[in-house]
C-alpha cells in the first residue's frame, strides 16, 4: 500500500548571500541617527567659537598679574620666564605650559600659577636658598635642603662658603639617607645661618670635610681655623661664640690662629700672637694650650 507522503520545505536552508546583508533600517531610527550626528556637530562648531570669542574679549585681559614669593627674581625676569603679560587674555594662558617655563628656570624651586577672574592673574613661587657652593671640580651651588640645583656664575652670590673633601656621591643620592660629610656640612651652616643675622660679613668661609675626623671651618674675623669633628654642632658653636667674646675683652691675644672644639670637654687654642703685660707681643702657644 502506498502512502503519500508530504515533502516538508527545509527551514534551514540557507538564504541567498545577497538577500543576508540587506538591513532594513526603519526611517524613524535613521533620523534619530542623523539628527544625533548633527546636533554633535552643531555643539562642536558652537563650542569652538564660544572659546575663540571668550579667549579674544578685552573684558578678559589680564590687567593685575600678582608675583609673590620672589627674593633674588625680579618681577620682570618672571613674568619674562613665564611669557605672561598684562595684555594677555587670562583664559589664552596655558597655565600648565607657564608652570612648566617657571620651574625651568634654575632658581625657581616651586611655582603655581591660577587665574582669579575677570582681569587677574596670581604667581607664586618659591626659590631656592643656596646654602653654600660645593667644590668639585666645578663650582655647584647646593640649597638648604641639600640638593644641588645650579653651577655657580658670576651672577651669584659671592659671600657663600666654599666646601671642598666631599664628591658626588656624598650629594642627596636617590633612595639613600645624606652621607655623613654632607649631613654635618648643612647641619653646622644651618647654625651658622641663623646665627649670622646682622653680621655684616658671613662668619665661615670655607668648610673642608674629613671623612673620617669631621669638620673644619675656616672663619673671618679672630678666629682663623677651627676644627669641631662630629655632632653636637650647635653647643660648639656656642663655644666658638663664648671664645670669641673672650677674645674682644681679653688682654692676652688679639687672635687665634687654630682652635680643636671636637670634644666639648675641652677646648684647645692656639694664639696668633701673645701679648705681654706691657702690651708687647710674645711667642705663639703650642696648639695643646687649653682656655
Amino acid at each position: 500500500m502506498s502512502v503519500n507522503k508530504r515533502i516538508r520545505k527545509n527551514r534551514y536552508k540557507k538564504r541567498p548571500l545577497k538577500e543576508r546583508f540587506i538591513i532594513h533600517l526603519p526611517f524613524g531610527v535613521f533620523f534619530r541617527y542623523s539628527f544625533g550626528v548633527f546636533s554633535l556637530l552643531l555643539l562642536s562648531v558652537t563650542l569652538v567659537f564660544m572659546y575663540d570669542f571668550l579667549t579674544q574679549w578685552d573684558y578678559l585681559n589680564a590687567k593685575d598679574i600678582r608675583v609673590e614669593g620672589q627674593r633674588r627674581l625680579s618681577r620682570g625676569a618672571i613674568l619674562s620666564q613665564a611669557q605672561i603679560g598684562n595684555s594677555d587674555n587670562i583664559l589664552s594662558v596655558n597655565l600648565s605650559m607657564a608652570r612648566a617655563r617657571l620651574l625651568s628656570h634654575p632658581w625657581i624651586a616651586e611655582a603655581d600659577i591660577r587665574r582669579d577672574f575677570p582681569t587677574t592673574i596670581i604667581i607664586r613661587i618659591r626659590e631656592h636658598r643656596p646654602l653654600a657652593v660645593i667644590d668639585l671640580g666645578r663650582d655647584l651651588l647646593i640649597n638648604e635642603e641639600g640638593d644641588i640645583f645650579k653651577e655657580k656664575s658670576e651672577d651669584d652670590p659671592v659671600d657663600l662658603p666654599v666646601v671642598t673633601g666631599l664628591d658626588y656621591a656624598d650629594l642627596n643620592p636617590v633612595g639613600r639617607d645624606e652621607s655623613k660629610g654632607l649631613s654635618a656640612v648643612i647641619s653646622i651652616l644651618r647654625i651658622v645661618k641663623t646665627r649670622y643675622r646682622g653680621i655684616s660679613t658671613f662668619p665661615v668661609s670655607h668648610i673642608d670635610v674629613d671623612r673620617d675626623l669631621g669638620l673644619t671651618l675656616t672663619m673671618d674675623g679672630s678666629i682663623k681655623s677651627v676644627f669641631i669633628g662630629y655632632q653636637e654642632y650647635e653647643s660648639k658653636y656656642r663655644k666658638i661664640e663664648e671664645v670669641i667674646n673672650f677674645i674682644k675683652t681679653s688682654e692676652q691675644f688679639s687672635d687665634i690662629e687654630a682652635m680643636d672644639i671636637s670634644s666639648l670637654n675641652r677646648v684647645v687654642i692656639r694664639p696668633s700672637v701673645m701679648l705681654s703685660s706691657s702690651g708687647n707681643e710674645k711667642g705663639g702657644l703650642s696648639c695643646k694650650d687649653k682656655t
